[in-house]
């Protein structure tokens, strides 16, 4: 790498194998599977040295990702793990990060990093939402992405403005590939459809209150 990042404590040496989780939404599935497998399968798999990082994602199954430092000594003994969790202990292919989508080599690494440091913090937040009541519990689930996104924009030293501007056209990207990828799927043409009907309702109250009106008489002008 042309930086040390190991200096501030990440990691830049991996070796992932993925397990594919079947979990069926809705969401609160997807959390029970992390709290009650993937989180006693992490702090076992950690606490015995068999793995040297982790993330987990879900993208239509519950994607666990693990990197160990000797796989021909330990694959075993992951596996088992594994089982013992109610995790299936087959490995799949893991889709590889394109470079150039990602800032190179440096933007890969920091990124596995950052997917870890996501991780640990889901983990977290789902062991304490059993402090919380179920009116609570909605409230997090409200602010966790906004207020996490919005933490990291301002840590990076980016203002209220311009992330406004980032998530604005990060949404549309989204809708856009979700309409190129799956613009078959009735249920989701039809999500997406009340999404940009939302979006210029919004826009058309925005207009009103922060646009001025071209049409409005200027106060004491008569025509």
């Amino acid at each position: 790498m042309t930086a040390d990042i190991c200096r501030f404590g990440l990691k830049e040496h991996f070796d992932f194998r993925e397990v594919h989780m079947e979990v069926m939404e809705p969401i609160s599935n997807i959390h029970r599977a992390i709290k009650e497998s993937v989180t006693p399968a992490v702090l076992e798999l950690e606490e015995t040295g068999l793995i040297n990082s982790f993330h987990f994602i879900f993208q239509n199954d519950l994607l666990l990702r693990l990197s160990s430092d000797d796989w021909d000594a330990k694959d075993d003994k992951i596996r088992k793990v594994l089982e013992k969790h109610g995790i299936p202990p087959e490995f799949h292919e893991m889709y590889e990060l394109p470079k150039d989508h990602f800032g190179g080599e440096e933007g890969i690494l920091l990124c596995y990093n950052n997917m870890e440091s996501n991780s640990r913090l889901i983990m977290g937040l789902l062991d304490l939402k059993d402090e919380y009541n179920e009116e609570l519990d909605e409230k997090l689930d409200h602010l966790v992405y906004s207020h996490w996104v919005h933490n990291l924009y301002i840590q990076y030293g980016i203002n209220n403005i311009l992330q406004v501007q980032y998530e604005f056209k990060d949404s549309l990207y989204w809708i856009v590939s979700l309409l190129r990828a799956h613009g078959d799927k009735p249920q989701l043409v039809e999500i997406l459809s009340k999404v940009v009907r939302e979006m210029r309702r919004q826009a058309e109250l925005l207009e009103s209150q922060l646009l001025p009106n071209p049409f409005q008489q200027e106060p004491g002008r008569e025509d």
